[in-house]
């Protein structure tokens, strides 16, 4: 919330004895508030992570904010009981059907016979491809901020060259995320020139996160169709000198795109494209 509202925020603060605040990052918001009371001159007490009420580090759960309440208002009848532990998507094996399976499968057997895994450092971004971090893929070395992952390729991909180590650098990047910052570093790997694959998985959607649109998706957050941006023409224009689309949903050859990119002496690009397993279903049903 930059800029705070500092009138609505006023005006709203002036009709309360207190505030709780809730937030899952640093307590920015809360600090604002704060000051925002201080200077109308309102002395009701703000609540959160900096008065202890509520954990400084980790997500928020319904135990947490019982737990608060409940010190807060010493009288309430609120039990300080229930999750304390949230699902995560991130962890759980790629689901049935999902085209990265044989994306990931063609991955490992090129690798194979460029000397074995141990000649490849992978780097990653957050998204479906995480799941190949655990069974039976154990692909990403690095893995960061959604979009990073080229832009640490490249940088380690330079790393290599001078220190002529011989290992190559593999980049996986979802389509959303290389929409969200991973075409940065694709244009810095192609300007710096270095021995990089960048595999661009594009299933349509942001898929681990909620089915979210994006620019290439062909449709807007209302399902209106929309003019999608064209992965390869943002590639071509950041100065990726080969660039391969594989349509996996057709059969289309990914072994070979991923064997002639990883032997490209410069900055390769292979979209993998393939609808999601569950978007598919959905769709079926």
């Amino acid at each position: 919330m930059h800029p705070l509202p500092d009138r609505q925020v006023a005006a709203f603060l002036q009709e309360l004895n207190a505030v709780l605040i809730l937030e899952e990052t640093q307590p920015l918001v809360e600090r604002m508030v704060r000051s925002v009371a201080q200077e109308v001159g309102l002395m009701l007490p703000v609540f959160g992570r900096e008065t202890g009420h509520i954990p400084w580090a980790g997500e928020l759960f319904s135990s947490h904010l019982a737990a608060a309440l409940v010190r807060i208002l010493p009288g309430l009848d609120l039990e300080p009981t229930g999750e304390t532990y949230r699902h995560r998507p991130s962890r759980e094996p790629l689901c049935e059907g999902c085209p990265y399976i044989p994306t990931f499968e063609s991955l490992d057997k090129v690798f194979a016979k460029f000397g074995g895994r141990e000649e490849f450092i992978i780097t990653g971004d957050p998204g479906c491809m995480v799941r190949a971090q655990g069974e039976p893929f154990y692909l990403m070395d690095v893995k960061n901020s959604l979009g990073s992952g080229i832009g640490m390729g490249a940088g380690l991909a330079l790393s290599m060259a001078k220190k002529d180590s011989g290992k190559r650098v593999v980049a996986l990047c979802g389509d959303s995320g290389f929409l969200h910052s991973g075409f940065n570093g694709l244009m810095d790997a192609a300007r710096l020139g270095v021995r990089l694959l960048v595999l661009i998985l594009d299933n349509g959607t942001t898929a681990l996160s909620g089915f979210q649109p994006h620019p290439a998706s062909g449709a807007d957050v209302r399902g209106r169709a929309r003019p999608g941006v064209e992965l390869a023409a943002l590639a071509r224009e950041a100065g990726a000198g080969s660039i391969q689309i594989v349509d996996l949903d057709q059969g289309g050859d990914i072994h070979a795109a991923l064997e002639s990119g990883i032997e490209y002496d410069g900055t390769a690009v292979v979209i993998a494209r393939g609808q999601c397993a569950l978007v598919k279903d959905n769709q079926q049903a």
